[in-house]
């Protein structure tokens, strides 16, 4: 056994914690969709000129350019100039015990997974 478990096992436990709340969010964001809208660029006698505001692509807000923003349905978004990138803040793969489904928590942005006719019974995963 390495010296520093012996001397401090919290430590090691802590660092282990650690470890796994790393792997945990960067699985979570492999798994998010991301796409690419483009913005509406103007026309003018000497070229075109890339918009200094962004939309919304769900409630059509407008956000200043190089911005980002948590619209709804828990997407992500960026105001690029000529583009809008947005991905989603959870998982798009989800794999539920029989008798269970997923439905996505707006709110939190994560999935609660529970009994298909039920859901206040959570399902143990």
């Amino acid at each position: 056994m390495p010296r520093e478990a012996m001397e401090n096992p919290r430590r090691m436990e802590q660092k282990i914690l650690m470890i796994l709340s790393v792997l945990c969010t960067t699985l979570t964001l492999i798994h998010a969709v991301c796409f690419i809208i483009k913005n509406e660029l103007e026309i003018i006698t000497d070229g075109l000129v890339v918009p200094q505001k962004c939309l919304d692509p769900y409630d059509k807000s407008e956000h200043a350019l190089g911005t980002s923003w948590n619209s709804s349905l828990c997407v992500r978004c960026k105001c690029n100039g000529a583009t809008v990138s947005c991905c989603t803040r959870y998982s798009s793969s989800i794999s539920t015990p029989p008798g269970c489904e997923a439905t996505l928590d707006e709110q939190l942005c994560e999935y609660k997974i529970h009994r298909i006719n039920d859901p206040e019974d959570p399902c143990e995963v």
